[in-house]
């Protein structure tokens, strides 16, 4: 189970708003944490 790209992630927090607890950037593949 491989997936750097996880959807679950993306939405549960971009589902919350904006950057409440950190912002998933799709060109690199990272996860910021605010």
């Amino acid at each position: 189970m491989n997936h750097d790209k996880s959807p679950i992630i993306l939405i549960g927090f971009m589902g919350t708003g904006k950057s409440t607890i950190g912002k998933y950037v799709a060109d690199e593949q990272k996860f910021i944490i605010y």
